[in-house]
């Protein structure tokens, strides 16, 4: 009896296959024949017999339980991935790869949505859901690139609201500011000032990282001077951490309309374009700009314009040049003045306007000969402190002027 016992623990039948083995200190259940075909979860510790093992890419080995908690499979491309480092969108699992190709979340609520459905505000460059890009457009007030097709409205100092005359020089501004904390919050703002957009409209540019652009309808001198809300606008824009002059991405470009140049307009745009030319260095000073930023929005053309044989011709060819220099003339009723670098200092605005004003009425009034013997110095003399206040302050900050200049229209502001 005592050696039957003996015999009956050192032995035991394999659970799988029937056979007698020799029993180890491991108390193993199968013969060794048998254990060749089963396999340890790496998760949980239990025994998996080959026809049920699951094994992973990384040849990992699992029960079906413990690889369906572990893995599972990519919707979209159908690989195998860890559910920790899987996205779960809409009902199923997907890897990085396709879920950010597939997918994008909303920049306002946080939801996730298929890319088919969001929608892109180029306001600020982000996606949103249907709900939050309803109350993001309404809310902001900030129109795609050149996508505002509302009426011009052209202002004079007697008269607001009116049909474009070419009795009037108006001139058009574009301010384009950046750099701004809530662009949604500040359009908001600003749009308060606009008068439902009948005054100027902001639109967005890709050139600019958090910002945009202020385009003013077309306005004579003396309105954007004595009438128009400049002040409250770069107030606004500065109070929400705006900037314009300090940083390289923007300009102040403005536009006159061509009719106020009459039957002389070819002659006149010339005399223009040589004056840009022969004081080309003078101008680079007034403008602010640095010249990369010259050479990549308001170059130079590098010609002299005058005397000029073929007016219709030169203008063509300049024009065919595209509209990236100082003096634009691709636009078909005006003549655009880009060299101007970005300012929220009012005067510094009004003194680009009225530079502008000035050298448009020069053109138009002085003969060819009589300009091309004009000096800076005779230019500037020529500039009445009366007519350009901030013009002449302006050019004495900047020493583009002579102090005798500078002392007479001080005296004429005093006679004030």
């Amino acid at each position: 009896m005592e050696i039957g016992i003996i015999e009956e623990t050192l032995t035991r039948e394999c659970e799988e296959c029937g056979t007698i083995f020799e029993l180890g200190d491991d108390r193993e259940t199968l013969c060794d024949e048998c254990r060749e075909h089963y396999y340890i979860c790496d998760r949980c510790g239990e025994r998996v017999h080959e026809d049920n093992l699951c094994t992973s890419n990384n040849y990992e080995n699992f029960c079906e339980d413990c690889y369906n908690d572990v893995y599972t499979t990519c919707e979209h491309c159908g690989h195998e991935i860890r559910r920790r480092e899987s996205t779960y969108a809409h009902g199923d699992y997907y890897c990085h790869g396709c879920f950010s190709d597939l997918f994008t979340y909303c920049h306002r609520c946080d939801e996730i949505i298929h890319i088919d459905d969001a929608n892109f505000n180029e306001d600020d460059d982000e996606y949103y859901c249907d709900a939050c890009y309803e109350r993001v457009a309404n809310s902001s007030h900030i129109h795609g690139y050149h996508n505002f097709n509302e009426r011009l409205r052209f202002y004079n100092h007697n008269d607001t609201d009116t049909d474009e005359s070419t009795e009037y020089l108006y001139l058009g501004a574009e301010l384009e500011v950046d750099n701004i904390d809530d662009k949604v919050s500040t359009g908001s703002q600003i749009y308060g000032i606009s008068q439902k957009e009948t005054l100027f409209h902001m639109e967005s540019d890709s050139s600019l990282d958090e910002g945009f652009e202020i385009v003013t309808m077309p306005c004579t001198l003396d309105y954007h001077r004595d009438q128009f809300p400049w002040k409250d606008i770069t107030g606004t824009v500065r109070e929400n951490g705006g900037k314009s002059n300090d940083v390289n991405t923007c300009g102040l470009h403005i536009h006159f309309n061509r009719s106020y140049l009459g039957g002389n307009e070819k002659i006149a745009t010339l005399k223009l374009l040589y004056l840009f030319e022969k004081f080309w260095d003078q101008l680079v000073i007034f403008s602010r700009r640095r010249s990369a930023s010259i050479e990549e929005y308001a170059m130079r053309y590098y010609d002299q314009f005058l005397p000029c044989d073929d007016p219709e011709s030169k203008l063509y060819e300049t024009r065919s040049r595209g509209r990236y220099f100082a003096v634009n003339l691709r636009n078909s009723r005006t003549i655009e003045i880009r060299l101007f670098k970005g300012t929220l200092k009012t005067s510094t605005i009004l003194a680009s306007l009225e530079m502008v004003d000035y050298l448009v009425n020069l053109c138009k009034d002085t003969g060819i000969i009589k300009l091309q013997r004009l000096t800076w110095i005779d230019i500037t003399a020529k500039i009445d402190p009366k007519k350009y206040p901030n013009l002449i302050n302006y050019l004495a900050d900047r020493n583009l002027i002579e102090n005798k200049q500078l002392t007479l229209a001080e005296n004429n502001e005093e006679e004030n």
